[in-house]
């Protein structure tokens, strides 16, 4: 036989390495968003009630 069972060139991207280009490209959005929630996390704590414990109507 003079054909071979291989074919030859380029390899196909498996699915892991897409999915981590996929992860790659989505990291700076990612990073956007936890930023901005930092940015927001001092004001969101001083505006939350101070819970007393123990809380009376769990007694």
């Amino acid at each position: 036989m003079s054909q071979t069972p291989f074919k030859i060139g380029q390899p196909k991207e498996t699915d892991y390495l897409q999915t981590v280009k996929r992860d790659f490209e989505r990291e700076p959005e990612n990073l956007q968003q936890l930023e901005g929630q930092t940015k927001t996390l001092p004001r969101d704590i001083r505006r939350a009630p101070v819970l007393a414990w123990p809380c009376p109507h769990l007694l």
